[in-house]
């Protein structure tokens, strides 16, 4: 038997063995890294697509089109938040609330390891802008409070909060939850406070048109805060044309008769009248003596109590 054959197919198998196809290439990572300074380390916090957006040196987060390939990852370790309440109720699907009182947000959290947290951090829409809350120690809460004001009507706001503490670590952000702001809420904002307090005690809607009458010098007291000293009864309404932003001009071209504003032009001019009446009249340097606080005081009661509102409203001042 011849076997030779065999033998001589054994340096080729060898050969065949012996070649190994070069490797690939390796690919050029696609990612960049995003990552946030925090008291002068650099904390990774994403693999993003794209040239990071930079502000005040911190690199934040990616271009809007272009969403991170990785997602966020927080420390196991960061304190995480919980019993998310809209006031004394639950948050998602909590509502309606109204836009004349305060509306508290707030989150129990949870110590995994390390100090208690020392800041919170809450989100909300439309522009998920993120706001400073106030950790309460005592009873284990992070609280928000979002003013008469801030909130539209028939809003429907999506929150959610974070806590950190001074280790820096990457905190747990809390799931997003909603409530509702009632429609038929009166619209605040744009609102200075004082008007909105006086909206709110005076019971008027901003939007809703007034009727007032007053007798002439009443009328001329009412115009003394802005800066008008009307010296007869027909300088009462002559306006003035080079200031275009006179917040009397609607009322002085009705007057002296009736007068038409909304609520949140009247609650305006009774709070300037209030103002105006808690001057400290005895550091009042002019040549004639000023006249009685009591008299503005009682144009605020005589138009509070037109519009339906209280006889002697406070205004924070009384």
């Amino acid at each position: 038997m011849r076997i030779w054959p065999a033998v001589v197919a054994v340096p080729a198998l060898l050969a065949a063995a012996a070649f190994v196809p070069p490797a690939p290439e390796p690919e050029a990572d696609p990612c960049e890294a995003g990552y946030s300074i925090e008291s002068g380390r650099r904390i990774l916090v994403f693999c993003a697509t794209a040239v990071l957006r930079y502000e005040n040196e911190n690199a934040r987060y990616p271009v809007p089109d272009a969403p991170p390939l990785l997602p966020y990852l927080p420390s196991v370790y960061a304190t995480q938040p919980s019993d998310l309440r809209v006031g004394g109720e639950p948050a998602c699907g909590a509502g309606p609330v109204g836009t004349t009182e305060p509306v508290t947000l707030s989150a129990a959290y949870t110590v995994v390891l390390g100090p208690p947290p020392t800041r919170a951090v809450f989100e909300y829409s439309p522009d998920y802008r993120g706001l400073y809350g106030k950790i309460l120690d005592p009873v284990g809460r992070a609280v928000l409070t979002l003013k008469p004001g801030e909130l539209a009507p028939g809003d429907s706001v999506r929150w959610r909060v974070s806590l950190t503490g001074d280790d820096d670590r990457l905190p747990i952000w809390s799931p997003w939850c909603t409530f509702t702001v009632a429609a038929d809420a009166p619209d605040l904002r744009g609102l200075e406070p004082d008007v909105i307090a006086a909206l709110t005690e005076l019971g008027l809607r901003p939007e809703r048109e007034y009727t007032v009458t007053l007798p002439r010098d009443q009328w001329r007291t009412a115009l003394e805060p802005f800066g008008i000293y009307p010296t007869d009864n027909a300088a009462i309404n002559e306006a003035d044309p080079d200031n275009q932003d006179d917040p009397t001009s609607d009322l002085r071209t009705q007057l002296p008769g009736p007068a038409t504003l909304t609520g949140a032009q009247w609650s305006d001019l009774i709070t300037s009248l209030a103002q105006w009446s808690a001057y400290d009249w005895e550091s009042y340097d002019d040549s004639s003596p000023p006249i009685d606080p009591a008299v503005y005081w009682a144009v605020v009661d005589e138009i509070s109590t037109q519009l339906g509102g209280p006889p002697h409203p406070r205004l924070g001042l009384r």
